[in-house]
């Protein structure tokens, strides 16, 4: 096998590689639903292909607000705490999320990312030491980090940045990581380039849900990275054999 042809294995196998990157970018970042959880439902999404921004559209509350926070489940064997708004009228009980999305399907770090929970928890005693948090506040912030895709599941990592002191407190701080699934949204990642063209979810079946936890195992590395690493190996293994039959001519 002469360089020429090992050169035409490599353009070959780097261009295969390219190719199953952009396919695996509509995949979801594999992350685990852990607890503690806000579950939060109705969610109406929307995507505005020429400023590539996708936030919440729920019609109610501030701009960007996606879905309705219903319950907090703290630890893995207690029954979820109500999220409510005593107060009536208007919910305030408000899942929002603001990402900047190009039409790549990729996150772009410099625009705005970040979402908000808010609520009253008024039973939050029960859990250990905790006290109620009987009047409607901002339950937790975060900037978003990293994003995923795959037919009706959007997922996000994030950076907790604020909200009440406790339940900053039970996610692990102001700096800890979690994560977001928002899945059943009537959205269809599974085409070629779905983040090219406007979208909204806000007149489909308004069941879309929310899972916000504390973050589960690393990120596995993408398959189109394992396919690089052997595709190199299989070419070096051309090439220590080329190399040796060509001893074998000289000898």
């Amino acid at each position: 096998m002469n360089s020429v042809t090992i050169k035409g294995m490599i353009l070959s196998l780097v261009a295969t590689c390219l190719l199953w990157s952009s396919q695996l970018l509509a995949v979801p970042l594999g992350l685990v639903k852990g607890v503690p959880d806000f579950k939060s439902s109705f969610v109406k999404l929307s995507y505005d292909a020429g400023t590539q921004v996708l936030q919440g559209s729920l019609g109610v509350g501030p701009a960007g607000s996606a879905g309705l926070v219903s319950s907090l489940q703290y630890n893995s064997t207690a029954a979820t705490l109500d999220v409510t708004d005593p107060g009536g009228g208007v919910p305030d009980d408000l899942f929002g999320i603001q990402a900047q999305i190009d039409n790549a399907g990729n996150l772009v770090a410099a625009g705005v990312n970040e979402l908000t929970i808010s609520g009253a928890i008024p039973n939050y005693s029960t859990i250990p030491g905790g006290t109620d948090i009987a009047s409607v506040t901002t339950l937790l912030t975060a900037d978003l980090t990293n994003f995923g895709f795959s037919n009706t599941v959007l997922e996000f990592t994030a950076t907790i940045t604020g909200g009440e002191a406790q339940v900053v407190a039970l996610f692990g701080g102001l700096g800890g990581q979690i994560g977001v699934i928002i899945d059943n949204v009537d959205f269809d990642g599974s085409g070629a380039t779905p983040w090219a063209t406007s979208w909204s979810t806000a007149g489909g079946n308004n069941t879309g849900v929310v899972d916000t936890f504390v973050e589960g195992p690393p990120v596995p590395v993408p398959g189109a990275l394992w396919l690089l690493l052997a595709g190199l190996g299989a070419v070096g293994v051309a090439r220590r054999s080329a190399a040796r039959r060509g001893r074998h001519h000289l000898v």
